[in-house]
């Protein structure tokens, strides 16, 4: 019985630490939401960093910076988010920002 109180109280404890860390980035709002082409190291873009290409209707095709973190999710063949093709075909929801989309569900077409 102490065993199952001590286990109960450590859940409680380790609840109360990390609930803030894990509501807070669930809390924002997905403002962008595109399918389109992923691509790294292309010529005239950062080296080393993922985006997507995407279009938007009237537009030329555009491009942003894919940011990702701890909350990112990547579903594809591994569920692995530094596991992705150049050039796979890609929706992406996440937050966009002014230095780029904060990575929230990257899901393979």
């Amino acid at each position: 019985m102490k065993k199952v109180i001590i286990f109960i109280i450590c859940l409680g404890v380790l609840f109360l630490l990390f609930k803030n860390d894990f509501f807070e980035k669930r809390d924002e709002l997905i403002n962008f939401s595109q399918s389109g082409n992923i691509v790294k190291n292309n010529p005239g873009m950062e080296e080393g960093v993922w985006f997507l290409i995407y279009d938007e209707p009237g537009s030329p095709a555009k491009n942003v910076k894919l940011i990702f973190d701890k909350y990112s999710v990547c579903e594809n063949s591994k569920n692995s988010c530094s596991d992705l093709n150049v050039g796979d075909r890609y929706n992406v929801d996440g937050i966009l920002n002014e230095k780029g989309v904060i990575v929230r569900l990257l899901k393979l077409n």
